[in-house]
């Protein structure tokens, strides 16, 4: 699954740099409020480990293309990886190399597109400032809800973005 990630990635090259922004925040929209619906209301998915092999180099492939189209690379993936009954352990430490995998990938997409320039320290300064922000404060608001509601929070508030960048990316469109 991580090669066909990486591989995947790279053979998306220029997605992100040259697509059309829009069309790339309405794909990532649908996608996530997808996402959040089926877990909301879906019955849980449960995948065999060693189911058949061409499962992984679907969603490594499908991760990867995703993230070279729209910077995100949690989709496919975590669903897939939840779907595999895994232990926390387990499940931390496969998402942790899905992801170094994908923005190790990602970079390298990006920097042979020529779209990383040196203006872009300060804003991804910024940017890590803000994810390690919410970070702890998602850890904070995590310990004081059990479990289930905590996930309701997050699931809605997942559909609420979705929702949100499907329409803004649909407005973008139009407005171009």
């Amino acid at each position: 699954m991580l090669r066909n990630a990486a591989l995947a990635a790279l053979a998306g090259t220029g997605l992100l740099a040259r697509g059309d922004p829009a069309l790339a925040i309405a794909a990532l929209g649908i996608v996530l409020a997808l996402c959040a619906l089926s877990a909301l209301v879906g019955p849980p998915l449960r995948l065999r480990r060693n189911g058949p092999s061409g499962v992984p180099v679907c969603i490594g492939a499908t991760t990867s293309l995703a993230t070279a189209a729209t910077g995100v690379s949690s989709v496919p993936v975590v669903p897939y990886l939840k779907s595999l009954d895994l232990t926390p352990s387990e499940l931390v430490q496969a998402m942790g190399l899905s992801f170094t995998i994908s923005t190790v990938a990602l970079g390298a997409n990006l920097a042979l597109s020529g779209a990383l320039g040196a203006g872009l320290g300060l804003p991804v300064i910024v940017a890590l400032a803000v994810a390690l922000a919410a970070m702890r404060a998602g850890s904070g608001l995590r310990g004081r809800l059990d479990p289930a509601r905590f996930r309701r929070v997050f699931l809605f508030s997942l559909l609420a973005l979705g929702l949100y960048l499907a329409g803004r990316g649909v407005w973008m469109g139009i407005a171009a």
